[in-house]
């Protein structure tokens, strides 16, 4: 009688085993899935930052702009590459770009962009650089 309960606990324990082993390669596999969607639904979105030429006229009238669909995100790209270059002091960026948004401090300058990036959650943010002379030393965008 006891090796046949025995044998029943045994057959029932490697019944639970399998079980939980298929439970668990079931949620490992949906985990997989939906990161495999994240990942191939972020490679597939467009780059919002590089949707419109820098316009001066435009980013001005955008300041202190809350809206989530700013302008001036979608300008980002080219005023990075076609008119912030090294050569350019505090004083300069701020004719082409008018007082920062986000506040300033010696060495840096921040202007609000809007929502772009990501699931469009967070604010991002033009931050620029300044060296001890003055002049511009970097310009990046910050996911805040």
């Amino acid at each position: 009688m006891k090796e046949a309960l025995r044998g029943i606990l045994i057959g029932c324990e490697a019944i639970v085993r399998g079980i939980l082993i298929g439970c668990g390669a079931i949620v490992a596999l949906l985990m997989m899935g939906f990161l495999g969607l994240l990942v191939m639904s972020w490679l597939l979105t467009p780059n919002p930052f590089d949707d419109r030429q820098f316009d001066h006229k435009l980013w001005l009238s955008s300041s202190n702009l809350d809206d989530r669909n700013n302008p001036r995100g979608q300008m980002f790209d080219d005023l990075r590459k076609r008119h912030l270059s090294k050569q350019l002091t505090k004083a300069d960026v701020i004719s082409l770009l008018g007082t920062p948004d986000n506040g300033q401090d010696a060495g840096r300058l921040s202007y609000n962009l809007g929502m772009w990036s990501g699931l469009r959650m967070d604010y991002d943010s033009l931050e620029v650089d300044f060296d001890s002379k003055g002049f511009l030393k970097r310009s990046f965008r910050v996911q805040h």
